[in-house]
């Protein structure tokens, strides 16, 4: 889903159109490097990938991978557009991370917190040393 929302992104397409049977060159290329993202940074299978990137066979997928890789051999700009769409990938990869352990460590120090405020209207805690 992720790949589906950055390569769309980047084609300025509609994550729909990459369903479609449309034969357009952009909606067929961004759709064929979708396949080939898929395929080597996640572990479904080429069916699965295929089903879920317009209800394709694997055939389909497998022929994308390999036009997308010659395609990635012997021309550079395109070679650069795909390392740019990949770089958006791992950049919205980490920024979710981030934000994840970000809100974790927020969740864990109000949790914290809670429990002493609990304590202190609960007469447990009498007084507070900050200083540690």
């Amino acid at each position: 889903d992720d790949i589906l929302k950055v390569v769309c992104k980047h084609f300025d397409l509609e994550p729909s159109a990459i369903h479609t049977k449309s034969r357009k060159r952009e909606v067929v290329q961004a759709r064929q490097i979708a396949m080939y993202l898929a395929k080597n940074h996640t572990d479904f299978s080429t069916s699965k990938i295929g089903k879920f990137i317009g209800n394709k066979d694997h055939a389909t997928v497998l022929h994308a991978c390999k036009t997308v890789k010659g395609q990635l051999e012997v021309d550079k700009s395109f070679s650069a557009e795909v390392q740019e769409i990949v770089l958006s990938m791992r950049t919205g990869f980490i920024m979710r991370f981030r934000t994840r352990v970000i809100l974790n460590t927020l969740y864990f120090i109000l949790e914290k917190y809670l429990i002493l405020i609990s304590r202190i209207l609960a007469g447990e805690v009498l007084s507070i040393d900050f200083r540690t």
